[in-house]
């Protein structure tokens, strides 16, 4: 026990320590393909890929990118706290403070840590860093066919505003060179048009008018509450057409606490990234985005998990959507909770909403 004390006393001096040396700035990499692209933070400043920023540690920041000829992109980032990332959730829950708070209090200069600490900002790191993305033409004429090297995925999205704007996982459209969505008037091409790669988000453009989903706070999700998705899992073998499952929230955070994401009963499959985790009354309280991982569970605890997937909370759904441009002002009216006992017309609107993606993406770059 005591030996036990001392190891996390010597753990958290270390953090004190690296907080206190490392500042409450740091240097912000960007770069893209092509390079010579423009970069303006939202904190005004500028400069061309590649491109290097000295910023604050605990700023939200949108990186918005663009080059003549090409689309332009944003990126949202969002600081995680550097001393807890690893061990616990972001941002780190009370107990995890108030433990860190005493060991600071603890090991000398005593108070003084504890209040740089805290108020300095140097606990937090910027996320992601370095950004690096690709630009594509904004004219990129018919879609690639197969001897273009390029390898195809899907996924499931849906609209959130009626003038085309619509959500999806960032993995579904990770490294794309072109991006369709198979609306009810058939396939649209969509753009890019900001990223979060960290909590996994992204948004796309389609021209177009459509019928879009209301987003409400996941502040009040309560554990047990019924909730379901529309999407299309693995389509080569279960076909194209819509599958609606149903399941319920089983625990307000993922995994080693994430307070990101919630876990879900739901069943889904490949294929069902980027759907909406739906309530009753029709509101989206999350993004399906991924399972546990059955055989790396399995070979590390010789036991098989079942219905153990994960949705981010609408919460972080919501602050990556401020300010986007053309988002602002269109989001739909939470539906009233009465509306939950008219179950089909919830599941109807959010079959009408839900499409599913199509994506040629650049093969992976090989690891150094």
């Amino acid at each position: 026990m005591f030996c036990g004390l001392i190891l996390a006393a010597v753990a958290l001096l270390d953090v004190s320590c690296a907080t206190y040396m490392r500042g409450t700035t740091d240097t912000l990499l960007v770069e893209s393909y092509p390079m010579g692209a423009a970069v303006r933070l939202s904190n005004g400043m500028e400069g061309k890929t590649p491109a290097s920023f000295e910023v604050p540690r605990y700023e939200d920041l949108i990186v918005r990118i663009g080059k003549d000829g090409f689309e332009p992109i944003e990126v949202y980032m969002k600081p995680i706290n550097h001393a807890w990332s690893s061990l616990y959730s972001d941002p780190p829950l009370p107990r995890d403070l108030f433990f860190a708070g005493m060991m600071d209090v603890l090991i000398p200069p005593n108070i003084l840590w504890l209040i740089y600490d805290v108020t300095s900002g140097a606990l937090y790191e910027l996320n992601p860093n370095p950004i690096k993305v690709r630009l594509y033409p904004a004219n990129p004429g018919p879609p690639p066919i197969d001897r273009d090297g390029l390898v195809k995925g899907s996924g499931t999205g849906f609209f959130i505003t009626e003038d085309g704007y619509f959500l999806t996982n960032y993995h579904v459209v990770e490294n794309a060179a072109f991006v369709e969505v198979v609306t009810g008037q058939g396939k649209k091409r969509a753009r890019v048009v900001r990223i979060d790669p960290v909590n996994d988000l992204a948004v796309l453009k389609i021209e177009g008018q459509f019928t879009s989903l209301p987003l409400i706070t996941s502040e009040n999700v309560e554990l047990g509450d019924p909730v379901f998705t529309v999407g299309f899992p693995l389509p080569g073998i279960q076909g194209v057409s819509p599958k609606l499952t149903k399941g319920s929230i089983n625990s307000l955070a993922g995994i080693r606490d994430d307070a990101r994401v919630f876990q879900i009963s739901v069943p889904i499959q490949p294929g069902n990234s980027g759907g909406p985790l739906v309530d009753e009354a029709g509101n989206v309280t999350g993004i399906v985005v991924s399972s546990l991982k059955v055989n790396e569970v399995y070979k590390k605890t010789g036991a098989v998990p079942q219905l153990v997937n994960y949705a981010v909370k609408s919460a972080y759904i919501l602050a990556f959507l401020e300010a986007l441009q053309g988002v602002d002002g269109k989001l739909q009216e939470p539906s009233p909770a009465e509306q939950s006992e008219d179950r089909s017309a919830s599941q109807k609107r959010v079959l009408e909403a839900t499409f599913r993606v199509l994506v040629n993406k650049h093969p992976p770059s090989p690891a150094p």
